[in-house]
C-alpha cells in the first residue's frame, strides 16, 4: 500500500511524505504507482523550476519513497504553492477513495 502524509497544516502543506509500493499491478501496469508518481513529479517540478521554491528532497528507489519539503519559496508564490499542495493532497486523497486497498492519503 501506498502511505502518503503532508508536512505542515491543513491549510499551509509545506510538503510531503510518500512511500511503499500499491500493489494493483505489475510494475509498468500499476495505475495506482504511476498517478502517485506522475502527480509527486508535476508538484516537485513546478515547485522548483516555476515557482523557485528551496527544497529538501530524498527518495530511495527500492521503497519508493519520496520525502519532499518547500524550505523557502518567493513571496509573490506562497499562496500559489500552498494551494498546488492542497490539490496535491485532494488528489491523492480521491485516489484513496477510488482505490482504498492500494493508497492511504492524510
Amino acid at each position: 500500500m501506498i502511505t502518503a502524509k503532508f508536512y505542515g497544516t491543513e491549510n499551509e502543506p509545506t510538503g510531503f511524505r510518500i512511500s511503499g509500493h500499491s500493489g494493483y499491478a505489475e510494475a509498468g501496469g500499476d495505475i495506482v504507482c504511476a498517478a502517485v508518481s506522475a502527480n509527486s513529479m508535476l508538484v516537485i517540478n513546478t515547485l522548483t523550476d516555476f515557482y523557485g521554491a528551496q527544497v529538501r528532497l530524498d527518495t530511495d528507489e527500492e521503497s519508493a519513497l519520496i520525502d519532499f519539503e518547500v524550505i523557502s519559496c518567493p513571496d509573490e508564490y506562497l499562496s500559489a504553492a500552498a494551494g498546488l499542495l492542497k490539490s496535491f493532497k485532494n488528489e491523492l486523497k480521491e485516489l484513496g477513495s477510488n482505490y482504498p486497498e492500494y493508497i492511504k492519503a492524510e
